[in-house]
């Protein structure tokens, strides 16, 4: 019997499944990190913000309050970019403020 390229792609499957598992967990693990070090660096804010998205070397945190996230810009994101280096994540160079999406409906 011959094999042909077809009787591999099960195998190229489960291959690509296998190496995506890993940069999830990879990527899991990344954001664990980072927010724990944003919680670290907000002290008390941290219970009213979150770290929504971590992409391109860029972290959101967000609230549904303009007053915390005024207050977190101006007194933790240096605390929190340099924890960020501390912990040795220098990738991430950038962190941005914004309003929950469910807030700014309310607000419009």
């Amino acid at each position: 019997m011959r094999k042909t390229e077809s009787d591999f792609l099960p195998l190229r499957k489960i291959i690509r499944r296998l190496i995506q598992d890993l940069r999830n967990e990879d990527g899991a693990e990344l954001r664990m990190e980072i927010e724990r070090v944003w919680r670290v660096a907000a002290g008390e804010l941290a219970a009213v913000t979150r770290v929504r998205s971590v992409r391109k070397g860029r972290v959101v945190i967000e609230s549904e309050n303009s007053s915390v996230l005024a207050e977190a810009r101006q007194f933790c994101a240096d605390r929190f970019l340099s924890g960020l280096r501390e912990a040795g994540l220098s990738g991430i160079e950038r962190v941005v403020f914004e309003l929950a999406e469910s807030q700014q409906e309310a607000d419009g």
